[in-house]
């Protein structure tokens, strides 16, 4: 799945925020709402916070759950 997909709340969220074509950020899908993604991110301005981002923001790499 890419970041145009819609997850489920508890999914992984993984970033390209470097632009090197690899995930190197992530948090925890919180809920989806009107065309947003909410999520919880460590590390989001020096700290654990609540962000969200546009679905297809090009930043996102793409959504997983953990086993």
């Amino acid at each position: 799945m890419d970041g145009s997909g819609i997850p489920n709340p508890g999914m992984v969220i993984s970033f390209d925020w470097n632009n090197v074509n690899f995930a190197d950020h992530y948090g925890i899908v919180e809920k989806v709402e009107n065309g947003y993604v909410y999520t919880i991110e460590g590390n989001l301005k020096d700290a654990v916070r609540r962000g969200y981002w546009k679905i297809g923001n090009e930043q996102i790499m793409g959504y997983g759950w953990i086993s």
